[in-house]
């Protein structure tokens, strides 16, 4: 059996397309899954993700400048197709970052291996939630659709597709937007604490708000965050099941 160099060539091009979205989620193919598994689950996502149409031997491949940039054209739309659920996972942590200011978590940081950087404990506890409901909601199966989807529609080597700033604005504004509403509730705890500590403050002198601050605020914190928890996991929820169409409509299908 013999396998035209042109067959391979799109072997490699798929390959690329697939690893430079792959990478960009925590939970299939990020930062904390070493490049021993990474390697070897793109290139079985490439044999079973791309419509393979086989060549015969005697078609001409692509030459050195053209193969170079279809691999440059590959890794720019799977770097976008990636960006989203990236963004989606962004919009989750700055949700438990705005949860850790209102509460004064954010002095004490820990290293996150998702995403190879420092947050607060209620950064993690946010992003462990986003990947449970993401594994319970077969997100994995939702991204790979995804990635799927684009072979189907903008084939491997084929000319890269015009995106639209619009949309990725949009998107960036819409999921931004999600994060904070996420931790509205108890942003609006913590201000409400605030204000009252400060009236506090004008009408007893005496009292040490000073201390009595950082443990109350706090206690309010955990408080509204656990009662918020009907609001937060159906929110997620809707975070995580989009991903997929989200990277379909960033790449124009």
């Amino acid at each position: 059996m013999i396998i035209a160099l042109a067959q391979v060539q799109v072997f490699i091009l798929a390959f690329t397309r697939i690893m430079a979205a792959a990478v960009q989620v925590p939970v299939l193919a990020g930062r904390a899954i070493p490049n021993r598994v990474r390697v070897p689950l793109g290139l079985l996502l490439a044999v079973l993700l791309v419509p393979w149409a086989p060549l015969d031997a005697d078609v001409e491949p692509l030459g050195l400048f053209g193969f170079g940039a279809a691999l440059v054209r590959e890794f720019v739309l799977g770097w976008a197709i990636g960006f989203v659920a990236a963004l989606t996972f962004g919009a989750v942590q700055t949700a438990g970052e705005y949860v850790s200011t209102g509460g004064g978590f954010a002095a004490g940081r820990v290293i996150n291996p998702a995403f190879d950087n420092a947050s607060t404990a209620l950064d993690q506890l946010f992003l462990i939630l986003a990947s449970l409901i993401f594994m319970s909601l077969n997100g994995h199966h939702l991204v790979l659709l995804g990635i799927a989807g684009t072979f189907r529609a903008l084939p491997v080597a084929g000319p890269l597709p015009m995106f639209s700033l619009e949309r990725l604005l949009t998107l960036s504004q819409s999921l931004l937007t999600a994060g904070l509403t996420l931790a509205l509730p108890v942003l609006a705890a913590s201000l409400m604490a605030d204000l009252t500590l400060g009236l506090l403050a004008r009408v007893a002198p005496q009292i040490q708000v000073f201390f009595l601050e950082a443990p109350l605020k706090v206690v309010i914190v955990l408080a509204t965050l656990i009662a918020s928890l009907g609001v937060i996991v159906p929110g997620l929820t809707a975070l995580m099941r989009d991903i997929g169409p989200r990277m379909q409509w960033l790449a124009g299908m």
